[in-house]
């Protein structure tokens, strides 16, 4: 099936590839380039999107202002608007509305979650319905779920994280973390080793790096902390 084939009032549109914008009827100023591109396009309100990549943006019907460029990038959402796809399968599931997703299998499994914002390999691959969540890193925040308003960036930062309102940022900053809550960290390696530990606060390379299941801790410095495992309720400056 050839592009553009059931154009009727739609202007200024190019579309380039087998069933690229093949629905579109009145639509205005899209451009669609790979097979199937922009495929479901079928209202004015999506005016302005731009698609380019095998099956890029694929299901979208009415949503307006968005962007998609790689393969499978944004292939699923039809009304929600907003969202922009660069890299292979970036937002390949979504349904929400005003995510950013910049690198290959960046949120691809999103589906209802919104506002995310994800750079990087994989960063937030595994979100389903959280939302407001930031992601910077190759595999930063790769298994968040459901979870919201995390911020984790920096390599493998918050890696297997899956509890909400966290913040990470530094090389593997609470990378092992899985429920603790209330955790805030900056530094290369800081609270690098936390899981069940909640409400911890470090900041400088490697502060804190040993701490697991510990709570209401304070590290400041370089290595400072360096000690505490499990005990809670300690400052080291």
């Amino acid at each position: 099936r050839s592009s553009l084939v059931a154009v009727t009032t739609g202007s200024s549109n190019v579309a380039v590839g087998v069933n690229a914008l093949s629905t579109l009827t009145t639509t205005n100023n899209m451009v669609a380039v790979g097979q199937g591109a922009g495929f479901s396009v079928n209202h004015a309100q999506a005016e302005g999107g731009t698609f380019v990549g095998y099956e890029a943006g694929k299901s979208l019907g009415s949503a307006g202002h968005t962007t998609a460029i790689g393969y499978q990038a944004l292939m699923t959402v039809s009304a929600n608007g907003y969202n922009t796809a660069v890299g292979s399968k970036a937002l390949k599931l979504a349904t929400g509305i005003s995510n950013t997703a910049v690198g290959a299998e960046t949120l691809m499994n999103v589906t209802t979650g919104g506002y995310n914002t994800a750079l990087g390999k994989d960063a937030g691959d595994s979100v389903t319905s959280g939302e407001k969540n930031v992601f910077v890193g190759t595999d930063s925040g790769q298994n968040t779920t459901s979870q919201s308003n995390c911020v984790f960036v920096g390599y493998e930062a918050g890696a297997t994280a899956q509890v909400s309102g966290t913040t990470g940022i530094g090389y593997q900053a609470l990378t092992a973390l899985t429920s603790g809550a209330g955790n805030t960290t900056v530094g290369a390696n800081s609270l690098s080793a936390v899981t069940t530990g909640g409400n911890n606060t470090s900041l400088g390379s490697q502060a804190g790096e040993r701490i697991t299941t510990a709570h209401n801790t304070v590290s400041v410095g370089h290595a400072s902390g360096y000690g505490i495992t499990t005990g809670s309720d300690n400052i080291s400056i």
